[in-house]
């Protein structure tokens, strides 16, 4: 799946040369007669689904920015972040003080086999792990440490959940212990609302 620029990107174009070809070959089809009203409204369709798909992109809640409003704040370069679809061992509500829904968008969207994501934006505020060589790590039963040297703190952070309009969030970060961060996005700017240790829950 393409990233939201490289979509934003695709449909302009779309349009660019959808809009040239109606103004250069529509010119001469109408002299000639042959533009049919049906052919006119699906261009002009065709143009708009792709105008509302940008707006869409655009307004699309992004998950960096949740974890930048939570964790920039408290930069610490001998934390080692890494995305990792997880739960914390959460399995099922309810959570005090968190909305069933979030909590259900948040558990889907940390379902088995969900990619993790780059962190690239955290970059410059913590150190960063590649994700899939830890989990390689992993698998072979080595400890992560290993690969970090024991220098650095390891923090795996989840997959975000939204609600139905992506005025809130919720995302967990897990070291020995699990905790939920419950985000709200208010004046423009997201805002930690409560912390929930996992083990409260």
């Amino acid at each position: 799946m393409l990233p939201n620029h490289a979509l934003r990107r695709t449909c302009a174009d779309k349009v660019a040369r959808s809009i040239t070809h109606y103004g250069r070959a529509g010119r001469l089809v109408r002299r000639q007669g042959l533009m049919s009203k049906n052919t006119s409204i699906v261009v002009l369709l065709a143009t708009l689904a792709c105008i509302v798909a940008a707006v869409l992109l655009l307004s699309r809640p992004s998950e960096s920015d949740v974890y930048l409003a939570v964790l920039s704040r408290n930069s610490n370069s001998s934390i080692v972040l890494a995305s990792n679809a997880s739960t914390c061992g959460l399995k099922s509500g309810p959570v005090v003080g968190i909305p069933d829904k979030l909590l259900a968008n948040f558990l889907s969207a940390n379902a088995p086999g969900t990619n993790s994501i780059s962190l690239s934006a955290l970059n410059g505020h913590y150190a960063l792990a590649d994700s899939a060589q830890l989990n390689r790590y992993v698998a072979a039963s080595i400890s992560p440490s290993v690969a970090l040297r024991g220098q650095h703190d390891l923090i795996r952070l989840s997959r975000v959940g939204f609600n139905s309009d992506g005025s809130e969030a919720l995302f967990c970060a897990e070291a020995q212990e699990g905790g939920l961060f419950h985000v709200r996005m208010q004046n423009g700017h997201w805002h930690l609302v409560k912390f929930v240790s996992i083990w409260e829950s």
